[in-house]
Formats: structure tokens, C-alpha cells, sequence
């Protein structure tokens, strides 16, 4: 068993999860972001935490900018990947709202794609394995939760390879219960993650 938690470090009240550049007025780079992470990795590391679900906002861009961050970051990355490694720390994403593949509208959709673009990217840079994935909602219903979750599995299978072997599904709250996910499992072949909470 892995214990871990996700993003705020309450247990060090000056070790924040991402670099806030949004409340600065501007956008920090990747490197402050990994610099962050690297000091998130030792702290888990001295306590002994195995499992971490990394903020969002680490990551300062997507696209070609991104890919450019993260190869002038090569030397950053090897060092955080030989850490985490030795700390052994399994690490995740869950954008929450910020990724929604059944989105209806075609631009929100466009900009789910390219955070989930962004996230997966990261954690190949990182050369993490298999475990190191983006945990997803359906998202919404859209009137119509049949169609919505068909839309979903669509999106899913035009996603190439190397992005959909990151993601994983989960079931939330109030829209898409464990039936309906693992519906989606039957019919795209997407990975389940159960949350306990969820169902309770």
C-alpha cells in the first residue's frame, strides 16, 4: 500500500505546490516549476510518503513552448527523475475541470486537449512509468448522459497512443457513477481508478 496526498503540503506550511505567477502578473517558467517539485520530492522522500498528485499549475505552458522548456530543462529533468526514482514516489495528475473530453463546446475541448497534452507531456519528460498517469472525470452530462459518455469514448480513441496510455478514468460524485465508467471501460478500452470517496 502506497499512502500520499494530494498537492498542498500541510505539513510545511512554507513548501507551496506550484510557483503562483498568475497573482505576479506573469507566467514562471518550467524550471521554477521542477524546482518545486524537486523540494515537494524531498520532503515525501524524508517523511516517507510514496504517492503525491501534483498541482496543475506546475506546468506554465502547452504546445511548442512547452516542448522548448522542456528541453532546455534536460539537465533539471534528469536530476528530478534520479530523485524521484530513489525516493520512490509515484506521482499523478487530476486536472479536474481543466480537461473535458465530452466537452460540448469545440473550444473548450480544444483547450482540454492541449492541458492534457501539456500534463502527459511532463510526466514523459520525467520518464516515469506506467503508474504516473492524468485521473479523469466523463465530465458533463449535456441533458443527455448516454451521448455524453459515447462523446467520451470517441475522444478517447482518436487520442494518440502516448497520450492515452497516461489516462485513466474515474467516477465522480453526481454525474458518472462506477457503472457508467466501467461502461466506458467495455466500450474504449480505457483504464479505472475507483474512488472510494467518490462512491461513499
Amino acid at each position: 500500500m502506497r499512502l500520499g496526498f494530494s498537492i498542498r503540503i500541510y505539513g510545511d506550511s512554507n513548501l507551496p505546490s506550484y510557483y503562483d505567477a498568475r497573482s505576479r502578473g506573469g507566467s514562471a517558467p518550467l524550471s521554477m516549476g521542477l524546482a518545486y517539485l524537486r523540494d515537494i520530492v524531498l520532503y515525501l522522500q524524508s517523511n516517507r510518503i510514496r504517492m503525491y498528485r501534483l498541482h496543475s499549475r506546475l506546468l506554465p505552458a502547452s504546445g511548442s513552448r512547452l516542448e522548448e522548456e522542456i528541453a532546455a530543462c534536460e539537465g533539471q529533468l534528469a536530476a528530478l527523475r534520479a530523485l524521484i526514482q530513489s525516493a520512490d514516489v509515484r506521482l499523478s495528475f487530476h486536472p479536474y475541470s481543466a480537461v473535458l473530453l465530452n466537452a460540448l463546446d469545440e473550444d473548450q475541448y480544444t483547450r482540454s486537449l492541449a492541458t492534457l497534452e501539456a500534463h502527459v507531456a511532463l510526466l514523459d519528460a520525467l520518464a516515469l512509468g506506467p503508474e504516473a498517469v492524468v485521473v479523469l472525470h466523463v465530465g458533463g452530462v449535456y441533458d443527455d448522459p448516454l451521448t455524453s459518455r459515447e462523446r467520451f469514448a470517441r475522444r478517447y480513441q482518436e487520442l494518440p497512443e502516448w497520450m492515452r496510455r497516461r489516462i485513466v478514468l474515474e467516477q465522480d460524485d453526481h454525474r458518472f457513477a462506477f457503472d457508467d465508467v466501467r461502461a466506458l471501460h467495455e466500450r474504449c478500452g480505457v483504464p479505472l481508478v475507483f474512488d472510494g470517496l467518490h462512491h461513499d
